[in-house]
């Protein structure tokens, strides 16, 4: 967890990200220069992307500059938030513990709706607290279409508009 980082004054912290994107390679630079006004040192640490992946899953790093897509859809926790993901799946933070892995099973058995729902924000109220990412943004997306295809309908799921309408 981020709140469970301990910094070693003498040692850089290590911010990784996978070579060749320039978008978290801007990301690492503010992130630095952040932490060196702060009176602390980082290390960037740019890796080809075999390796990046090695030390995501070793969990080889300080903070990890990364990218996670989403579906409109209600998430599917167990892959990136269950303990048992730490090993063989998605939770790359390590987070999670007796208590979220109990939460997060009993909404994959929640069949009502609304009950399900508030067990989703009380999970996302526990990811806040616990903080182990920190999520910085999401991209937006314009679509621009002819009069022509006006009765065309447009998605948040990608690609963004209906297949089937052309």
């Amino acid at each position: 967890m981020i709140k469970d980082i301990k910094l070693d004054p003498s040692k850089p912290l290590r911010i990784l990200y996978n070579a060749g994107n320039k978008r978290r390679e801007k990301i690492a630079h503010i992130i630095a220069d952040a932490i060196k006004q702060a009176g602390g040192d980082a290390v960037i640490e740019s890796w080809d992307w075999k390796v990046f992946l090695e030390k995501r899953k070793a969990r080889d790093f300080q903070l990890l500059i990364s990218a996670s897509g989403q579906s409109p859809a209600p998430e599917v926790l167990n892959q990136t938030w269950h303990t048992l993901s730490i090993a063989s799946g998605r939770n790359f933070s390590g987070f999670g513990n007796h208590r979220s892995d109990m939460l997060i099973d009993s909404i994959n058995l929640e069949l009502d709706e609304m009950k399900r729902g508030e067990m989703y924000k009380r999970f996302q109220a526990y990811v806040h607290q616990e903080q182990p990412y920190v999520f910085l943004y999401t991209l937006n997306q314009r679509i621009i279409k002819k009069k022509a295809y006006s009765e065309t309908k447009t998605s948040s799921i990608r690609p963004n508009y209906w297949l089937g309408d052309f």
